[in-house]
Parts: structure tokens; C-alpha cells; sequence
């Protein structure tokens, strides 16, 4: 991750983003959705429970780097808006923190042995 100042002084934005306006980028590392895990997701928001916000990447402010389950739950309870996080981080540090910041359900063990292969192939080829 990036060691520059401006990538840990800028405080995040909190923000309600309209749910139809964001999608998962192809390096966020969850690919598969276990169907049985995102019905109780769904369940547990649609009774009131507390879910932590999103994580939107700012550079383009559409780029879920996590939440993405909880994104889809609230597409599924038909919800306009959700609570995010805009960060204002360069795109490797948002890839980073993708990989990095799954919580809840397990990643699948190729979803996530692809979101580090770019990172560990770097070197061999320059």
C-alpha cells in the first residue's frame, strides 16, 4: 500500500449512494456468492440488523472495495440507498484493501488465490 500522506490524512466521506449506481470491480476478489449465506444476509437487514457501510473507492465513487454482500442484500430488499465510506485512495491501495478487508463468509479459495496472483506475478515480468 501506498506510504504517501494524502492516502492516510483524507478522512473518509460518509455518504447514502443510490444502490443501482455501484458494482463490484473485477479486482475485488469475491466472485462467488454462497446463495444460502446471502438469504439470511438478506433476512437479517430486511428485520433491522446492523450491518457496518460499504467501502466505495472515490477514483471513480462507483468501485465497491467491500461490502459487496451487503450491497447485493440491499438490491435484493429492493432498497434505493445504501451507507458508504468514500475513500480517497490510489487504486493499488484500493485493491489491496479488497483483498484484505473480507469479513463474514470466507472468500472462495480461487476467488482469492486470483486477487493476489497480479500481485505476486509483478515482479517476474518487468
Amino acid at each position: 500500500m501506498s506510504n504517501s500522506p494524502t492516502a492516510v490524512s483524507q478522512p473518509p466521506e460518509i455518504l447514502m449512494l443510490p444502490v443501482d449506481g455501484l458494482f463490484t470491480p473485477p479486482w475485488n476478489p469475491r466472485k462467488f456468492i454462497d446463495e444460502g449465506e446471502m438469504a439470511d444476509l438478506a433476512a437479517y437487514v430486511a428485520k433491522g440488523g446492523y450491518v457496518p457501510r460499504i467501502l466505495v473507492w472515490k477514483g471513480d465513487g462507483k468501485s465497491v472495495i467491500s461490502g459487496q454482500r451487503r450491497l447485493e442484500a440491499y438490491r435484493r430488499l429492493g432498497k434505493a440507498h445504501i451507507e458508504a465510506e468514500l475513500l480517497d485512495i490510489p487504486l493499488e491501495d484500493a485493491r489491496v484493501l479488497a483483498i484484505t478487508s473480507n469479513e463474514g463468509a470466507e472468500v472462495y479459495w480461487l476467488d482469492k488465490y486470483e486477487s493476489w496472483e497480479p500481485f505476486l506475478t509483478e515482479g517476474l515480468t518487468e
